[in-house]
């Protein structure tokens, strides 16, 4: 507090009622502000106490406790028919947002994957002791292998199955056909 605010401070306190109630010490400026002051702080003070008061009773009032359910999962019924409820795929969710993403460039298209085999050509024996065999290419470091069926090019790949101008690879379990790519000119 500043130094007038606690001399009037000091003077509501000193201040009998009887002394409050003369004309001449109402009419005084200095007077109107030691009225005023202890006004409100009797209205401060009554507000205090209306607020405590407020709180023992809410604080005294028994509030029971809300006792909590369990919500079974909902089941539409239709026309007599149940409908079980609708399950969330997070995946299938947050898939467009990959596949079209505001921050790749315009025209952009995903990458395919490239086929690390090449088949050039399939050798048929014309009869059942000679077993048919393909030529393999490696479309990355162009080595070429002479397969047969069993035979495995890399760790992974195996040669499941030779026809006519197509070979069928297991990679993993996966499995997939490789075709000859028919070139006119070159």
């Amino acid at each position: 507090m500043d130094g007038s605010a606690s001399s009037v401070a000091s003077a509501v306190l000193t201040l009998s009622s009887a002394q409050l109630d003369t004309d001449a010490c109402r009419k005084s400026p200095c007077m109107k502000r030691i009225i005023f002051t202890l006004r409100a702080l009797y209205l401060l003070i009554f507000g205090a106490l209306l607020f405590l008061l407020v709180l023992f009773l809410l604080r005294r009032s028994s509030v029971e406790a809300i006792d909590t359910v369990e919500v079974a999962p909902a089941v539409r019924v239709s026309r007599g028919v149940e409908v079980s409820p609708i399950i969330f795929d997070s995946e299938a969710y947050y898939r467009p947002i990959l596949e079209y993403n505001l921050f790749r460039p315009l025209g952009w298209t995903p990458p395919r994957p490239v086929e690390p085999y090449r088949l050039l050509g399939t050798i048929l024996p014309i009869d059942d002791s000679t077993p048919p065999k393909a030529i393999i290419e490696t479309t990355a470091g162009k080595h070429t292998y002479i397969v047969s069926v069993g035979d495995k090019i890399d760790a992974s790949t195996e040669v499941v199955e030779i026809k006519p101008k197509q070979v069928r690879l297991s990679t993993a379990g996966q499995q997939r056909t490789l075709r000859v790519a028919i070139v006119l000119f070159k």
